[in-house]
């Protein structure tokens, strides 16, 4: 798990800027297409090949929800994501 762990998450231990706002993509066929950089994903503890799930809990938040093969059920409100990617009154 160390080497996991040391793969991912470097931002963390060296504190570089963190991307204030992503981008909505039209796609070929005419949908929208965000791309979520490492801070967001490692915020729900996504990993390579985890399936990403965008929600509503019963409070009415929208919730990402990575969706993992080992079982784990995390997930995180997208409300908390703000610390990880910046406040855009800066």
């Amino acid at each position: 798990m160390s080497g996991e762990s040391s793969k991912r998450g470097s931002y963390e231990r060296h504190a570089p800027d963190l991307p204030r706002r992503y981008s909505v993509f039209e796609t070929s066929t005419g949908g929208k297409h965000v791309t979520l950089a490492a801070p967001a994903l490692d915020a729900i503890g996504a990993e390579v090949g985890d399936e990403v799930t965008v929600r509503r809990n019963d409070a009415g938040d929208v919730v990402l929800e990575a969706d993992p093969d080992d079982g784990r059920d995390e997930f995180v409100p997208a409300s908390d994501l703000a610390d990880w990617l910046g406040d855009d009154d800066e």
